[in-house]
């Protein structure tokens, strides 16, 4: 007897035996008082008005590192650079993470105000004890954010970051229409000395201290570009 031919007679022998247990229990149940097991209840959808939880420290980070690495290089994909954002957060001290926290714990804090007078409104009933939880649940959040990042963005990992240096394009220029205007009412500048005006903005711009972002972002982006595998593994170790 070959392999393949044992397996489908196991299989065969598999099919019978839960036909018969189907059948024996059918008829076991069917004099017994057995409450019907209900449908599970959709999910409410959430009010579109309601308070939206502030993103942890990590994410802003995130946010503010993505717009970075994506003006030196917009072709590179966002699964690339949420390993790379994730290596650089735990490599980063509380010091520089302080920023991140701060801003985190302010909006935390307007976001209790803000979801307590929205139940109020709304004549919605809570507690400590849900509170609580909650906050338990977003310092929990907090914390296994990094070793989840590249699944955040598994659903865009395939594509390149253009959509979003487009979004960050746009800014520019409104940024840049907005200067326009303010020097045209002044009458002092000419087109010339705008032009230099706005590279010394981006150069300054650049040189900030930004603890997020410092002079070896591009060498991360030439590893994660020549090595991705290699990335990769580090990032699920």
């Amino acid at each position: 007897m070959d392999h393949n031919q044992f397996v489908i007679e196991i299989a065969q022998k598999f099919q019978q035996f839960f036909a018969h247990m189907n059948k024996f229990c059918s008829q076991f149940l069917k004099d017994q008082n057995v409450p019907e097991i209900s449908k599970t209840e959709k999910k409410k959808e959430r009010d579109p008005n309601a308070p939206k939880k502030p993103l942890t420290p990590f994410f802003l980070f995130n946010q503010k590192y993505r717009e970075k690495v994506i003006e030196r290089n917009p072709e590179i994909k966002l699964i690339q650079i949420s390993q790379m954002a994730g290596s650089k957060w735990q490599s980063m001290t509380e010091q520089e993470k302080k920023p991140y926290v701060d801003q985190y714990n302010a909006a935390k804090e307007k976001y209790g105000i803000d979801l307590r007078d929205y139940n109020d409104k709304n004549g919605i009933e809570t507690n400590d004890k849900k509170r609580k939880k909650s906050e338990k649940f977003d310092e929990k959040q907090m914390k296994s954010t990094i070793d989840n990042n590249v699944d955040d963005f598994e659903s865009e990992s395939i594509q390149p970051a253009a959509k979003h240096q487009q979004q960050i394009k746009q800014q520019q220029q409104k940024q840049i229409n907005n200067d326009d205007q303010v020097q045209q009412q002044s009458g002092k500048q000419t087109k010339q000395q705008q032009q230099v005006q706005q590279k010394q903005i981006q150069v300054q711009t650049k040189k900030g201290k930004n603890v997020e972002i410092d002079d070896d972002i591009q060498r991360d982006i030439d590893q994660v570009m020549n090595n991705p595998k290699q990335t990769q593994k580090k990032s699920k170790k």
